[in-house]
């Protein structure tokens, strides 16, 4: 008997409506994931733009720690062989399903600032405070 019930509360807790603060913030990590995807897309469309700012980021920042004794000229070789892999479909799924719940609200409006930018330069320079504050945490 006790199992019927506990059986009966559980699909009737699967049951209830979400509340509205649920629904926004599904929406919210909806929306945060999806200007997540089109910003790497961007990125990865500005590749020979966005790869070299961003290793001077990374070896600024000595993040991860030690880059910045290595030189950009051997670093930026090194990073475009990395951003095959990790710009793929796949892999920038992967990266946005864990930065999503991480991203506020601005962060996300500042993103979908950038993706709406076509110069892959105006591209580069705003997305590289969303990626010094990435990289800083």
């Amino acid at each position: 008997m006790r199992t019927l019930i506990a059986v009966t509360f559980a699909l009737t807790a699967c049951d209830r409506q979400d509340t509205p603060e649920t629904q926004a913030a599904k929406a919210a990590l909806t929306d945060a994931r999806g200007t997540c995807v089109q910003l790497f897309q961007r990125q990865r469309a500005c590749t020979d733009a966005f790869i070299p700012a961003l290793v001077d980021l990374r070896r600024e920042l000595n993040t991860p720690k030690g880059i910045a004794e290595a030189s950009r000229e051997e670093l930026i070789p090194q990073a475009l062989a990395e951003w095959k892999t990790d710009s793929t479909d796949e892999a920038i799924a992967g990266q946005c399903d864990r930065l999503a719940p991480q991203l506020s609200a601005p962060q996300v409006a500042e993103g979908k600032r950038c993706v709406s930018l076509t110069a892959c330069g105006e591209l580069v320079s705003c997305v590289m405070p969303l990626m010094r504050a990435q990289l800083s945490r």
